[in-house]
């Protein structure tokens, strides 16, 4: 089957070791800065909607990688997010052309970012990256998936998701991938 064809997403086990997610999470935490996420395409707004209280706060994001990014490899979490996409394109059996967007989310109970699509058009999928295990999760076309380690979620990027904050957990941190590819092999 293509990944073209894909109707759900694709839950990938055991993409990095424990000692890695505890390294990317330790590097995040010491040498990264997040900024207050908003859940609102207008930069302008944000803020007014991080500090509306009629309005839910969506988390935080460390962006180490956009769309015209240059030196990609300059950010060593970036490493760690070529890796993940790397090991996916081989278990699926596809390849990938370019790495489009690296965002590091941190949530905390009770924020959340409303239901968005990451980008549009048939080339473009999301990979959503649990660093740990948290009670949190994401909704992917009206279903849960609960936060495990290591595991990977693989899905069309105009696919409708949003997060799901902790419950019993301080935070939950997610790794969100965009990739773009080309006319290469789409098979899984």
């Amino acid at each position: 089957m293509s990944i073209l064809e894909l109707k759900e997403p694709v839950l990938l086990d055991d993409i990095l070791t424990k000692k890695d997610n505890l390294q990317i999470l330790d590097f995040l935490f010491t040498h990264k800065c997040f900024q207050v996420e908003i859940n609102s395409s207008k930069e302008d707004a944000r803020l007014s909607k991080a500090l509306d209280p009629n309005i839910p706060h969506a988390g935080f994001a460390c962006v180490t990688a956009g769309e015209n990014h240059q030196n990609f490899l300059n950010d060593p979490l970036n490493l760690y997010a070529l890796v993940i996409v790397n090991q996916i394109s081989h278990k699926l059996n596809f390849e990938w052309d370019k790495i489009t967007r690296v965002n590091w989310n941190h949530y905390c109970k009770d924020q959340a970012a409303t239901s968005h699509g990451d980008a549009f058009g048939d080339e473009y999928f999301s990979i959503l990256y649990n660093p740990h295990t948290t009670d949190g999760g994401t909704v992917i076309l009206d279903k849960p998936y609960k936060d495990t380690a290591s595991q990977a979620k693989f899905f069309k990027s105009s696919w409708l998701h949003h997060s799901l904050p902790p419950i019993k957990d301080k935070g939950r941190v997610a790794l969100n991938i965009v990739i773009k590819v080309g006319c290469s092999s789409h098979k899984l």
